[in-house]
């Protein structure tokens, strides 16, 4: 018996014997197995097509900064923390099965290609990522972006003068001087 995957090279297995193991990719692969009967002439060829689909991405990353924790496609929910002053945000996912399809915030999106951009309202905001397999039911992978509050704090960090010397010194919580 020999069997091979794809079109490769035939690999000789022995009757009765299981064969070394098959890495099957996702989507379409195809296993011929050629049987030999004992007169060494007569043969048979059998063909199995395996689909593997997949509801899993292979990357996720944000405009907005580092996720946490670090992308793991078992993780299904992640976060990052951004200043005031970062308004908007992309999403680029990377589909691990071509065959699937993914939307970022309701929108179809290409594997690994940024979303557009997603509008940050101050507070959490969370971007949904759905994958759907081919065959199968969907995942749904978040991105919880949470933009901070504006700062109220209208203090200098320092404040010096070409004139001369300030006195009293500087001080975040002083607020007359004379030079």
């Amino acid at each position: 018996i020999t069997y091979s995957v794809d079109s490769g090279s035939a690999v000789a297995v022995t009757s009765g014997s299981a064969t070394a193991s098959i890495s099957i990719p996702y989507g379409t692969t195809t296993v011929t197995m050629l049987v030999t009967a004992e007169d060494g002439v007569t043969t048979k060829e059998y063909t199995f097509t395996v689909v593997r689909y997949s509801d899993e991405l292979t990357a996720l990353a944000t405009s907005a900064g580092a996720m946490s924790p670090t992308f793991d496609p078992g993780t299904k929910a992640y976060s990052v923390t951004v200043p005031y002053a970062t308004s908007q945000a992309t999403v680029t996912a990377t589909l691990a099965d071509s065959n699937a399809t993914f939307t970022v915030a309701g929108t179809t999106t290409s594997s690994g290609v940024a979303s557009g951009q997603q509008s940050l309202a101050v507070g959490s905001n969370d971007i949904d990522v759905v994958v759907t397999p081919a065959v199968g039911s969907s995942v749904t992978y978040t991105v919880t972006i949470t933009r901070t509050a504006p700062s109220t704090d209208a203090s200098l960090a320092g404040l010096t003068s070409t004139a001369g010397s300030l006195s009293p010194t500087f001080g975040t919580t002083t607020f007359t001087y004379s030079v």
